[in-house]
């Protein structure tokens, strides 16, 4: 049976670099990454909703749900058709739209065998949002503390909900991330 692992945690926490890592050390022969942020963005490049990358944040949440719940259909897609044991799933439990916080993440329509937050310090995550274009810029240090807090409280919610195992993975250094990442997942197969 195909492991599906979400790898979730505010924009800028590492999901992405740390996914990257992991596949790069471990390789990919059995192993699928899919990363519902790139995927969304592409669909709304491709259907017009954006011209920019940075159109992307000013989407309201009802685009956001369209675009989310295309991203849940390829991936259902990639799933039935899987040849791989393990898919590794990057995005966001709530998602900040111009309407405030969506909650996208949809555990009914998927059937996780685990749940991952990554967390990092707030002084470098704010370092990395402001350094890089991608992402919108921090304004204000309490929305982002709101922000971190809100994605924390619904990842465990809906791990304790569903009754799926939760960690949390705190990124100080990228290879420190991968390892216990890949300890993750080695617990989860032979526990889980």
């Amino acid at each position: 049976m195909t492991q599906q692992i979400f790898i979730g945690g505010v924009e800028g926490v590492g999901k992405t670099s740390i996914l990257n890592m992991y596949k790069d050390k471990y390789g990919t022969q059995f192993l699928l990454i899919f990363e519902f942020g790139s995927y969304m963005k592409k669909r709304a490049f491709c259907d017009g909703m954006i011209k920019t990358e940075a159109d992307f944040f000013q989407l309201d949440s009802e685009r956001i749900k369209i675009l989310d719940d295309m991203c849940e259909e390829a991936l259902q897609g990639a799933i039935r058709s899987s040849r791989y044991s393990h898919i590794l799933i990057g995005g966001h439990y709530i998602f900040p739209t111009l309407n405030g916080f969506n909650d996208i993440f949809n555990s009914e329509k998927m059937r996780y065998n685990c749940l991952i937050l990554i967390e990092c310090e707030i002084t470098e995550l704010v370092r990395r949002i402001n350094r890089n274009r991608k992402y919108r810029p921090i304004k204000y240090l309490n929305q982002l503390q709101r922000y971190i807090h809100l994605e924390k409280e619904t990842a465990f919610r809906l791990a304790k909900k569903n009754n799926i195992p939760f960690f949390i993975i705190k990124n100080t250094r990228l290879e420190d991330a991968g390892d216990q990442l890949y300890d993750i997942i080695d617990k989860n197969d032979r526990f889980g």
